[in-house]
């Protein structure tokens, strides 16, 4: 009777053991998502600016592709038209989709070296001015960035990454519209 405690000790230490193991993989494989987003989302944004745009400026958009959409069109069924554009499976691929979409972060290197990144405050500044001093909003844009504005959703890809869709307004400098489905075709990002 007295190995019976030992026993369970060994058990009890060996099943906490597996767990720690298990979560261990399961955050190297959610990094490794993570960075291929990372990589993915920069590529696709890189070569989608440097052909695409004549902006002067782009904002650095925290909002995401969902709720932008779902404020604005609240009858649009968001979820389901990424689902049928990117070829999810479930909700479930959506979801994990959406979540690694909130991790893009607009950064200098995937820009073309002309445009400036408006960070959200500084923005926030300039509408302020129009409010408190009734500054032209338009007139301290264009000062700012004299050939527009340009700003992009977080783009959501396909598990493969060889999907995405993404929103953007644009100000009149980009030339693709709005709601944006690119495809990788020969190692380019074409629209559809």
């Amino acid at each position: 009777m007295k190995s019976t405690p030992k026993i369970l000790i060994l058990i009890l230490l060996f099943t906490v053991l597996n767990c720690s193991q298990y979560h261990d993989v399961e955050l190297k494989s959610h990094k490794k998502e993570l960075e291929l987003y990372a990589d993915k989302s920069a590529e696709f944004v890189s070569e989608i600016l440097s052909r695409e745009t004549y902006c002067s400026c782009i904002m650095d958009v925290q909002e995401s592709l969902i709720d932008k959409i779902e404020a604005e069109m609240p009858e649009f069924n968001i979820k389901k038209f990424l689902k049928t554009e990117l070829k999810l499976a479930n909700d479930n691929e959506l979801n994990q989709q959406i979540e690694l979409s909130k991790n893009f972060k607009l950064s200098q290197h995937m820009i073309p070296s002309d445009l400036k990144i408006i960070q959200k405050p500084q923005w926030d500044s300039i509408v302020d001015q129009y409010w408190v001093n009734g500054v032209s909003i338009r007139k301290s844009i264009y000062k700012m960035c004299p050939k527009g504005v340009l700003s992009i959703s977080k783009p959501i890809f396909n598990k493969n990454y060889t999907s995405v869709v993404f929103d953007n307004d644009d100000g009149g400098c980009l030339k693709i519209g709005p709601w944006a489905y690119h495809q990788l075709k020969n190692g380019k990002w074409l629209s559809e």
